[in-house]
C-alpha cells in the first residue's frame, strides 16, 4: 500500500476515537534520517504515543497497533 494512503487511512481511523496523527516535518534531511516519525494526540495536544524517548518517535506499525488495541 501506497505510504500516503496508508497514512491516511490511519489519521482517519485515529480521528474516529478523538485522537490526531501527527507527522514530523523536517526540512533538513540529515534530521529526516534520524528524527521521522509520528505522534498521536488528544484534542487538547497531549501525546499519548510517540512522545518518548523523543517528539515524534512512534512510526505507523506502533500506530496501527496502538488504534487496534484501543478499539
Amino acid at each position: 500500500m501506497e505510504m500516503c494512503q496508508r497514512e491516511s487511512r490511519v489519521r482517519r481511523r485515529a480521528r474516529k476515537i478523538g485522537l490526531a496523527l501527527q507527522k514530523i516535518r523536517y526540512r533538513l534531511p540529515e534530521l529526516r534520517a534520524v528524527y521521522s516519525g509520528y505522534m498521536l494526540v488528544t484534542e487538547d495536544r497531549v501525546a499519548v504515543l510517540g512522545a518518548h524517548p523523543h517528539a515524534y518517535s512512534a512510526n505507523l506499525d506502533d500506530i496501527e497497533t496502538y488504534l487496534r488495541e484501543a478499539s
